[in-house]
């Protein structure tokens, strides 16, 4: 799939599920693009690494156009461990760190 079907695909996917949310629960959510990483050295990911450097900004768009906060991960320069599918235990703090802030300014909102 290319980056446009994906983002197409994970928009109609978003928008049929949050019709069933509350406005109050719809307003609040957190969407997060996955990470830029270059996981081309992995067998089974193919042409996963270029795809994943283009959803970040694909995904903002419909976040946007859906009401929903955003979070780039792929901006946050973090890496995958050894095994090319999750981050290492840094970047997971990281990563934890950034939901955080975002969650904490979408609640100050109120």
């Amino acid at each position: 799939m290319s980056p446009e079907e994906i983002r197409e695909e994970m928009r109609l996917f978003l928008a049929s599920v949050i019709q069933y949310f509350p406005e109050e629960v719809r307003s609040r959510i957190l969407l997060t693009a996955p990470i830029r990483g270059d996981i081309s050295e992995y067998e089974y990911c193919g042409l996963a690494s270029d795809r994943s450097r283009e959803l970040g900004k694909r995904y903002e768009s419909f976040a946007s156009d859906l009401g929903m906060f955003f979070l780039d991960a792929g901006a946050l320069g973090l890496k995958l461990g050894g095994d090319g599918l999750y981050f290492t235990e840094e970047d997971h703090r990281h990563f934890a760190e950034a939901i955080r802030k975002k969650v904490e300014g979408i609640w100050e909102g109120d």
